[in-house]
């Protein structure tokens, strides 16, 4: 049963444009280093974007600076924002989405994360404007509740003895959904694997993300050995430009292959399908260009009949928000999304932050993407530039 759509709460100024944006750079350190097979993360750092207009209504967003999908730093992407993109569409009325996205991208080509966090920005915005939450703009909900994939955002590479251990504590919490990280090591990843089975038992589901940590032959003997386990999905077990590769992996595996990094644009998405090298697609809103970009990109998803796996990378609440809006508009997903950032960093930007122990995420109900900035947060997190 989905949430009651609300009334709008507010006249819509029919003349209403941007007056501002403006950034905010910031940085949350993690608890303890997150370790994947292409390198280590130790903290949250993006872009707080504010869209202000002139009648006083701001919407809010943010750019990820994930370096394993984006060439640009943190200031890089900041600057990118503050002095083009966010210029370039001041004096625009925010409901005019496809305009704004012509004028970004004749300012300046690429740049998805920070024209995804935009996008994300516009349509908090719109949905402030209307009064209603942006799943209503999406299309409706068709969902209550949303699962939740953790913990947090995935088990990092340990101990084989340390990933059991949180996995356990993840389903002792209430969590059905799992997912881990392996190094590329195969006999290492097997034991890593069988001591979280043997920890959580045959019922929960495991998603395992590879993170383009093996080579194609390699990868094929390790899904072989994991599949002993129990396994639901295997992420990105090659770089991602290995189409080839990851159809002969897909061909040669029981288990579904799912892609991330080989599928962050559309034309990616189209040369992965072309190619049949995935059953499913794991599409990270703040990664592909926000509402905008991955709407299109679940609807390529559906017209090829491959899954939908819906993700957030390492968001904070507010794009973690932006995921549950996003993931409860369509009965395409067959997953749960990320959770509370508190599993992983020290602190989170927003009031109220997704308690780390949430097993199941509600539909947003208040207006725009239902978050609100705790201001002192911001300033105590945020990076001078």
């Amino acid at each position: 049963m989905s949430p009651t759509t609300p009334k709008p709460s507010r006249d819509v100024p029919a003349n209403v444009h941007i007056r501002s944006v403006s950034v905010t750079p910031y940085r949350i350190p993690y608890r303890r280093v997150h370790w994947q097979a292409i390198g280590s993360l130790d903290a949250m750092e993006n872009v707080l974007i504010r869209i202000e207009t002139d009648v006083g209504v701001t919407g809010i967003g943010e750019a990820l600076s994930t370096n394993k999908f984006n060439s640009n730093t943190l200031m890089g992407t900041a600057v990118a924002i503050r002095d083009c993109l966010g210029p370039a569409i001041v004096g625009e009325n925010p409901f005019n989405v496809a305009g704004i996205w012509e004028r970004m991208n004749r300012a300046r080509m690429g740049e998805l994360f920070a024209k995804g966090g935009i996008d994300m920005a516009l349509y908090d915005l719109m949905g402030k404007l209307l009064g209603v939450p942006v799943w209503v703009l999406l299309g409706g909900s068709v969902v209550d509740s949303i699962d939740i994939e953790g913990p947090g955002y995935g088990i990092g590479i340990m101990s084989p003895e340390e990933m059991a251990e949180a996995a356990r504590r993840a389903v002792d919490h209430g969590l059905h959904q799992i997912e881990i990280k392996i190094s590329g090591n195969l006999h290492d990843d097997v034991e890593r694997l069988r001591k979280v089975r043997q920890a959580i038992g045959p019922g929960p589901s495991l998603k395992i993300d590879m993170t383009e940590g093996y080579s194609v032959k390699e990868a094929i003997r390790a899904i072989r050995a994991l599949e002993e386990h129990g396994v639901d999905w295997i992420e990105q077990p090659v770089h991602h430009t290995l189409l080839d590769g990851l159809r002969e992996i897909r061909q040669s595996v029981t288990a579904p292959i799912v892609v991330d990094e080989s599928a962050t644009t559309l034309e990616d998405l189209l040369a992965v399908i072309r190619a049949g090298a995935a059953d499913g697609v794991h599409i990270k809103l703040p990664v592909v260009g926000g509402f905008t970009m991955a709407q299109k990109m679940l609807a390529l998803t559906e017209a090829a009949h491959l899954q939908a796996l819906p993700g957030s990378d390492t968001a904070s609440g507010i794009g973690i928000a932006a995921v549950r809006h996003f993931a409860a508009s369509s009965p395409l997903f067959c997953r749960g999304i990320h959770g509370s950032p508190l599993a992983r960093t020290t602190d989170d930007l927003v009031r109220n932050p997704i308690p780390e122990s949430a097993t199941k995420l509600s539909v947003p109900k208040d207006s725009g993407l239902g978050v609100e900035l705790d201001e002192e947060k911001i300033e105590r997190f945020s990076v001078t530039f």
